[in-house]
């Protein structure tokens, strides 16, 4: 059976998903300035690259980039509080 490259790139972006529990997660590229606060922690997939690469006589091989970008955010409130910083928010991602 042969996995089309939709389906890799979208399991891996499930996986990610449900690893990090963030609040907002896409497989679209947004800056920090656009995701607020309250949207984060926040998870974005970007692909970046596509190579193939074939040797004669063997299968080509894809090689596939991806960018996993993570972005947290600490209120006012919450900087007394270390497990609310944005490194604890991301550690745990």
């Amino acid at each position: 059976m042969s996995l089309s490259r939709e389906n890799i790139y979208m399991a891996l972006f499930n996986l990610a998903k449900t690893a990090t529990g963030a609040v907002t997660s896409s497989r679209t590229l947004q800056s920090i300035d656009q995701v607020g606060g309250v949207n984060m922690p926040a998870l974005f997939q970007h692909q970046v690259a596509e190579t193939r690469k074939q040797d004669k006589g063997n299968p080509f091989i894809l090689t596939m980039k991806v960018d996993l970008y993570f972005y947290a955010f600490t209120s006012s409130a919450q900087v007394d509080d270390p497990t609310q910083s944005a490194a604890a928010q991301l550690n745990t991602m």
